[in-house]
């Protein structure tokens, strides 16, 4: 599943020139929790539902303008500490 790139571009704008995958997911759910709620249904763990979002802002970094910096430890929606990308503006 895609997300539509103006979603996600919206999403960006709100977000601080360096942020990880988790700060977008948390924004995204803010803003559309409808859309994040088409990833959940997809998925039977948060974790896998996240992982989608992760490689969708892998798969569009170029025309999201970001660049990926690489991973590290943040904290998911759940409050779980786990790894995910990291990026930039």
């Amino acid at each position: 599943m895609d997300m539509d790139i103006t979603i996600a571009l919206e999403v960006i704008s709100y977000l601080k020139t360096k942020f990880d995958s988790h700060d977008f997911i948390v924004k995204l759910l803010e803003l559309h929790p409808k859309v994040y709620g088409r990833y959940l249904v997809n998925h039977e763990y948060v974790n896998s539902a996240d992982g989608e979002i992760s490689s969708f802002l892998a798969r569009h970094a170029s025309d999201l303008h970001i660049t990926r910096t690489g991973d590290a430890p943040s904290e998911n929606i759940l409050r779980n500490i786990t790894v995910c990308a990291t990026w930039e503006k």
